[in-house]
């Protein structure tokens, strides 16, 4: 009877429960990557007639990881510049309140995963597929390691805030999500991730709602 061929049994158990088309592989085996909810998204951005694009078409600058080893440096008392993680993502902005501060001095060693002005800071890590802005009230600031910086073209600096603020932006991005303990995102994996694009008039309008955006939190 164990192996009898039924839906309880160990044959049973072992029968493949839905087949995936090869178009819709994504370079991942982990099941979750293809979840009903991730092949409902790509047949739905499928048949939308949005342009796909990688997400290193749609950046400024490279999409760079975070300082490492900073823990010295976050207890001295001389921490200036906010080094930005994953928990100070409030809706659409990376909050500058509850950051821990580097040394500038230390910061300045690091300043290859600087975010200024505009740049986004992306949870690749604990909270996944969380973007937060970074306010203008600032010159600059750094991430921490479970974070990626993020910069967007001018064309798409609102589109993409709004966009990976979305449900379904979080799933893209979800969906490459990798590890058995902690889930994470590879840094070498962002660049690749295929974002769909809004028309011109859409990236317009988003643009200029991000820029009277920023223009209310200098003003608080």
């Amino acid at each position: 009877g164990l192996f009898r061929d039924g839906p309880h049994t160990a044959a049973g158990l072992f029968r493949p429960r839905s087949r995936i088309a090869a178009h819709e592989l994504v370079g991942r085996l982990n099941p979750e990557a293809y979840s009903a909810a991730h092949i409902a998204d790509s047949k739905t951005l499928a048949a939308s007639g949005l342009s796909l694009r990688r997400l290193d078409e749609l950046v400024g600058a490279p999409i760079n990881n975070s300082i490492r080893n900073v823990t010295n440096a976050l207890g001295a008392p001389d921490g200036e510049v906010p080094m930005f993680r994953p928990a100070d993502i409030r809706g659409l902005w990376a909050n500058v309140e509850t950051a821990p501060r580097l040394p500038r001095s230390f910061e300045e060693q690091h300043a290859k995963s600087r975010v200024l002005p505009g740049d986004l800071v992306l949870g690749i890590a604990g909270t996944i597929g969380v973007a937060g802005r970074v306010p203008p009230t600032i010159p600059f600031g750094n991430i921490n390691g479970s974070s990626a910086r993020v910069r967007p073209l001018p064309e798409v600096r609102g589109y993409l805030t709004v966009f990976f603020n979305t449900a379904l932006g979080r799933r893209l991005l979800t969906r490459w999500a990798v590890g058995a303990v902690q889930k994470h995102l590879n840094l070498e994996d962002l660049p690749g991730i295929l974002i769909p694009v809004a028309d011109p008039e859409t990236l317009t309008t988003l643009n200029g709602w991000i820029t009277s955006a920023e223009r209310a939190v200098i003003a608080a």
